[in-house]
């Protein structure tokens, strides 16, 4: 969950481009904007709505994603 905080917030910001979110934290095009549409729909990024079964990959996004959309992010600043 924070991952996905931390990349609509650098996306919203447009501090890092979608190729670089989607390659760090593993996410498909499609996966990323239905995560956005929610977030911008009810201010969150996670559904609430209750699943009989998962669909799709479950994530485990760590601390390593971050870091990878933090030095994604740096590296893009220093080349603007």
């Amino acid at each position: 969950m924070l991952c996905k905080l931390a990349a609509i917030r650098l996306y919203e910001r447009e501090l890092l481009g979608l190729p670089d979110i989607l390659d760090c934290c593993g996410f498909s095009e499609r996966t990323w904007f239905r995560i956005l549409k929610l977030w911008r729909e009810t201010g969150d990024v996670v559904n609430p709505r209750p699943h009989r079964a998962l669909r799709g990959r479950v994530r485990a996004l760590d601390r390593e994603d971050i870091d990878c959309l933090m030095r994604k992010h740096e590296s893009h600043m220093v080349m603007c």
